[in-house]
């Protein structure tokens, strides 16, 4: 064997390696942060399949251990349960056979001979196989990898641009080799090494996408961090200024029992009850002030309930809270403020008198979840980019309140639900009181 195909081979082989390893390792939840597992895995496997090319029984003894050696570091090195883990291995194996049969087929049609062929002899069709195949791993085991995508769709953006160049590979390999001469020893040298570069390129384009994707959801989740910090500066402002206000009108409320006191006193009765109808318009905040037993939600709500109703926003609000929850405070607060500051902020667009600017916000138990309901007007104009809802508070970190709520949701295993019809915008969460994996009190 040439030295051209030994490289070609040898290639073949650690990005079949690398693409399973790293289908297995996105399909399960990983035990550690550590990635020596999956060093220690690859240098296996890529050392038997290069023994194996040059050997055909140890070949036979590869493809046994290309299912037992995934097996053995799932089981070692991620959670879940055997059986899942052993269906993702079958998986695994499936679509190596598949891509194999497919790959070795597409190059037999290309070049117009068998797949044994193709199969056996070190030549053209085998050549163009190898790319096509290991295309088509790279390719299956990168998508299938993403078992959901992310809400911002930067996983979904940079596989339709990763599926473009494979494409782009697989048009290039056919035009090539459609129509190459066998028995032309210089060319058939020159078409090894663009194949090797190809497989080269293509293990570059898959480590540099994957790179690139992470370094995406890194800078939303830092959007996302940011939008908190300016949703609890939010909180501790509005917090503020309500209880400013409620000291204020007490200190007044003392010296107006002075003065009504001494009207009183005097006899001027009916001069006490002028003073008295001046506080018809006063704001009674004890009256406003929620009492759920959680003194943080209490001063989160309870504040956007009196910016809201300052600003001549009807509210309407029914909580019965559970003791016997273990969700975070800051992620119940973070979902609740997040909700009621669009609620409000929907309500404030509203600018024809006929929409009446109301938010219903109820938060109850049912069974063993926390039902999160909040109800408002608006003005019926609804902003989406794709599945996601857009906000105005800040353009640059539109809909990330949204997302951010999600993603808390999506932490605890809830349901989220969102509906609109007509100028009503209704948004309904359920979480559960446990945090997965917990059992109960």
């Amino acid at each position: 064997m040439s030295i051209d195909w030994i490289i070609i081979e040898v290639l073949a082989v650690l990005i079949e390696n690398f693409a399973i390893l790293f289908f297995l390792s996105k399909r399960c939840v990983q035990k550690n942060t550590s990635f020596v597992p999956e060093i220690l895995t690859w240098i296996i496997l890529s050392t038997f399949g290069i023994i194996a090319i040059f050997s055909y029984h140890i070949q036979l003894v590869y493809n046994l251990l290309i299912f037992i050696i995934p097996l053995i570091y799932l089981v070692i090195s991620k959670l879940g349960s055997v059986l899942y883990k052993l269906l993702n291995v079958v998986f695994m194996y499936a679509l190596i056979a598949c891509s194999s049969i497919l790959g070795a087929g597409l190059a037999s049609l290309i070049t117009n001979v068998n797949i044994a062929h193709t199969i056996i002899y070190h030549d053209t069709s085998r050549l163009l196989a190898i790319v096509l195949i290991k295309s088509l791993q790279v390719f299956l085991f990168y998508l299938l990898s993403k078992k959901k995508f992310d809400i911002h769709n930067v996983k979904k953006k940079s596989t339709i641009v990763f599926s473009l160049v494979i494409f782009l590979i697989f048009i290039c390999m056919a035009l090539v080799f459609s129509g190459v001469n066998e028995f032309d020893i210089i060319l058939n040298r020159t078409l090894s090494w663009i194949s090797a570069i190809l497989l080269i390129v293509l293990f570059a384009v898959f480590v540099l996408y994957e790179i690139f994707v992470r370094e995406e959801v890194t800078n939303i989740d830092l959007s996302s961090q940011i939008q908190r910090l300016e949703l609890e500066q939010s909180h501790f402002n509005e917090i503020d200024a309500m209880y400013s206000d409620i000291a204020k009108w007490r200190h007044e409320y003392k010296n107006n029992l002075i003065v009504l006191r001494a009207k009183i006193e005097y006899g001027n009765t009916e001069e006490a009850l002028e003073y008295i109808n001046k506080f018809d318009n006063k704001p009674l905040y004890e009256d406003e002030m929620l009492h759920t037993g959680d003194h943080v939600l209490d001063a989160v709500v309870s504040s956007k309930l009196w910016y809201a109703r300052s600003n001549n926003i009807e509210t309407d609000v029914h909580v019965f809270f559970p003791e016997d929850y273990k969700i975070d405070d800051k992620d119940l607060c973070a979902i609740i403020g997040n909700l009621l500051d669009n609620a409000i902020e929907a309500c404030l667009l509203i600018n024809d008198k006929n929409i009446k600017k109301y938010i219903s916000f109820s938060l109850l138990k049912k069974g063993m979840n926390i039902a999160i309901s909040v109800v408002n007007s608006f003005n019926g104009q609804v902003k989406k980019e794709g599945n996601i809802f857009i906000t105005s508070k800040n353009k640059k970190l539109h809909g990330i309140g949204i997302q951010y709520i999600d993603s808390i949701v999506n932490k605890y295993q809830g349901q989220s639900i969102r509906e609109y019809e007509d100028n009503k915008f209704e948004t309904h969460i359920l979480l559960p009181m446990i945090k997965p994996g917990e059992g109960k009190r």
